[in-house]
């Protein structure tokens, strides 16, 4: 019996080839972009920050709140540079701002565990 339960939670996974994974991967990421963009204030007295690329990694709940603190990737350049900090921090108040995101629920298994990009650039269009 217990190999049948298994076997059951292996058919429940989508199967999804890899072109469709990078897809939806893609399209995800334009989502949270979207519903994010809106929050996030790029901080204008921060030097360079518009050629600054902050990457901070989101694990969420299946409603789309947060079920950790966002963590900037790149926690050297956090203690040593102040203006990739305040772009960074201006980025993780605007994650905590937003949440909870609308995403598609049966794809959960893709977002619950990203490393999102934001991107000043895109961002100011």
């Amino acid at each position: 019996d217990v190999p049948a339960r298994v076997a059951k939670r292996e058919e429940d996974r989508p199967k999804r080839s890899a072109l469709q994974a990078r897809m939806m991967a893609a399209s995800l990421g334009q989502a949270v972009n979207r519903q994010v963009s809106r929050c996030w204030s790029i901080p204008a007295g921060a030097k360079d920050a518009a050629n600054m690329r902050v990457e901070i990694r989101i694990r969420m709940n299946p409603d789309g709140t947060l079920g950790a603190a966002p963590r900037v990737q790149d926690r050297q350049r956090m203690g040593s540079d102040t203006s990739f900090r305040v772009v960074a921090e201006s980025a993780l108040r605007a994650l905590r701002t937003c949440a909870p995101f609308k995403l598609p629920y049966n794809q959960y298994d893709m977002w619950k565990d990203i490393i999102f990009t934001f991107d000043p650039k895109e961002a100011l269009g």
